[in-house]
């Protein structure tokens, strides 16, 4: 409850910090006749202490995020049955040995590989922090847009040089400039993900529930103690510790159609109440 309220209160006032300040930069920068002064004196100290909030409240809701993550529980369920049985001896008492039938174990690299997998879906995110910076960094630094932030408001220049004068950079116009770039390039880069990256490379959510399909096995994560998701990963084929010749038939019949895989994408949100587990929405 703490933590969504943090979150909430760190968007609302990077929200509104954002929309102040590009204000700002277009009125001042833009103006045809010297009326719009930027603030000064106390405004800025207050402007740099609901920078301060809004990153701590957000600090506060990853630190929460990351510890979550390490504190899940999560349980993978193999639907693999025993293909046949095999015969054991057992010692008994007596000097003299008697065989017995016991089903056959199960391999448990299928459930080994699933659970590998998914340790490596937690660092997945939608946008590249490492490219975003430098991008900004490039954009700011080499191209010259910080020249932007200076208090004069007739320089409007986006290089520099040593004989040209350079006044002093407002920290409102930085962060507009700064919130400007991040953003805009922020939705390039969704945009990039969600209309060629994922659509006609790799989507890693899909891939992983594929994988759980393919090897048989589910998973369900209980983020809350009555609240989690569910990965239904049964098999459409019923078995799939099999060898190569069989899985790659089992794949052409999915193929040409001849067997469903709509349950291959049944990942569900659930509440546990009184025992009973209730589907809330559809994820993934």
């Amino acid at each position: 409850m703490i933590t969504e309220f943090c979150s909430f209160i760190s968007t609302c006032v990077f929200i509104v910090l954002t929309v102040v300040s590009v204000l700002m930069l277009l009125l001042y920068k833009f103006q045809s006749v010297f009326i719009f002064t930027l603030p000064t004196g106390a405004s800025v100290i207050l402007f740099s202490v609901m920078i301060c909030l809004a990153f701590i409240c957000r600090a506060m809701q990853v630190i929460y995020l990351v510890w979550q993550q390490c504190t899940l529980d999560i349980f993978f369920v193999d639907w693999e049955k025993p293909n046949g049985v095999v015969m054991t001896t057992a010692l008994q008492q007596e000097p003299s040995a008697q065989l017995q039938s016991v089903p056959t174990p199960v391999s448990i690299w299928r459930v080994c590989f699933a659970a590998n997998e998914w340790n490596e879906l937690q660092t997945v995110r939608k946008l590249n922090p490492t490219l975003l910076l430098s991008i900004v960094l490039l954009l700011l630094s080499i191209v010259g847009l910080e020249h932007f932030a200076e208090v004069d408001p007739s320089s409007l220049h986006v290089t520099t040089s040593q004989d040209r004068y350079s006044a002093a950079h407002s920290i409102i116009l930085r962060f507009a400039l700064t919130s400007i770039c991040f953003l805009s390039l922020s939705a390039i880069m969704r945009l990039y993900m969600f209309g060629l990256y994922e659509r006609f490379y790799e989507h890693k959510i899909k891939q992983f529930v594929d994988l759980c399909s393919v090897a048989n096995v589910s998973v369900f994560v209980l983020s809350e103690e009555l609240f989690g998701h569910y990965i239904h990963g049964r098999s459409v084929h019923g078995r799939a510790d099999t060898d190569m010749q069989e899985m790659r038939s089992n794949l052409i019949k999915e193929q040409v159609g001849r067997v469903s895989c709509a349950c291959r994408y049944v990942c569900v949100s659930c509440i546990i109440t009184g025992g009973h587990l209730w589907q809330k929405r559809p994820f993934g």
